[in-house]
């Protein structure tokens, strides 16, 4: 779906685009345009999870499965070993300020490998 030509864009001022949509929208949208405009952080424009598993992330390793997901300004990589190794490994990166939300968010939609990967780093790391 083209968010841009199937909804109708608010006309009200100030009010973000598709903002008397918002409940319409899918989780990936609100994802989407919360990447794209810092009007929609607020407390009006509420989002739940959203999450997608991610393959071939560089430097996991073969047979781990990645789960990236987002929620209110976080990312939370998950990370589960093969069968045969139990347990579930999660790191989440909370980004300080809204820039840097929607930068994660535009990560989480257009760069998600290289998020997992800078993931695993990060997890690796501690």
């Amino acid at each position: 779906m083209d968010i841009e030509k199937d909804l109708t864009p608010s006309r009200e001022g100030d009010r973000p685009p598709y903002a008397d949509r918002w409940h319409t929208l899918s989780d990936w949208m609100r994802v989407n345009l919360r990447s794209k405009d810092q009007r929609f952080w607020s407390d009006a424009y509420p989002h739940t999870m959203t999450g997608i598993a991610v393959d071939h992330v560089a430097g996991v390793p073969r047979g781990w499965t990645v789960h990236l997901c987002v929620d209110d300004g976080e990312a939370i990589a998950m990370f589960y070993p093969p069968a045969e190794k139990p347990g579930t490994v999660s790191v989440v990166s909370r980004p300080d300020d809204i820039a840097a939300r929607m930068d994660l968010y535009r990560r989480y939609i257009w760069e998600p490998k290289d998020l997992a990967a800078e993931m695993w780093e990060q997890r690796e790391a501690a």
